[in-house]
């Protein structure tokens, strides 16, 4: 039996797994900061595996330094180490390198809430029928709790992320406000 883990990044990033009695709150600024970059990208692109090169690029667009593949590996370590440190069971395990690309958990389903929200979203703006379309909405709505880790904005790829579901929060409220009003569900309409 494969036991979840559940991160959120909308708002605030928190991881909760097994070992853990409640979700805890990662910190994205400070000197933790790109250890926790590192651990959000693994997660975001769980289903394909990232190249060592390609973290590099996405961690250091900027950096000269003279040995980036040592400097990854103690990023990686350091991840590691904070994922066991959080009371995850098997942290250190979480993040797997297999011939140069690095993944989070293969053995592990991941939960994301971001991830959620636009699959009711699409759902909510897909379908056909009104009430369905309106309850889907309103749960997608809920889902969305604040921009895509708000603390990391001045990472080009982060940017881009925020961009998308703030676009996705943007168009469902629009079309759930729309469907509502026809409805005649005025005081839903305005909370959505």
């Amino acid at each position: 039996m494969r036991e979840s883990v559940e991160i959120t990044m909308l708002g605030k990033f928190t991881i909760f797994g097994p070992g853990m009695a409640a979700p805890k709150a990662v910190s994205l600024t400070g000197r933790a900061r790109r250890l926790w970059i590192l651990t959000a990208y693994l997660i975001l692109n769980r289903d394909r595996g990232v190249s060592a090169r390609e973290l590099i690029d996405v961690l250091w667009p900027d950096s000269e330094s003279s040995d980036p593949m040592a400097t990854l590996q103690n990023n990686v370590s350091r991840a590691r180490n904070a994922l066991e440190e959080l009371g995850l069971e098997d942290g250190k395990r979480l993040i797997a390198n297999t011939s140069g690309t690095y993944f989070w958990a293969p053995d592990r389903e991941t939960e994301l809430d971001c991830e959620r929200f636009e699959r009711l979203a699409n759902e909510a703006l897909d379908c056909g029928e009104r009430e369905k379309a309106i309850l889907l909405a309103q749960e997608a709505a809920q889902a969305y709790t604040g921009d895509f880790l708000p603390d990391c904005q001045d990472e080009l790829w982060f940017r881009k992320q925020t961009e998308k579901y703030l676009a996705l929060y943007r168009q469902l409220c629009t079309a759930g406000a729309r469907w509502m009003i026809e409805a005649g569900q005025y005081i839903q309409a305005d909370s959505l």
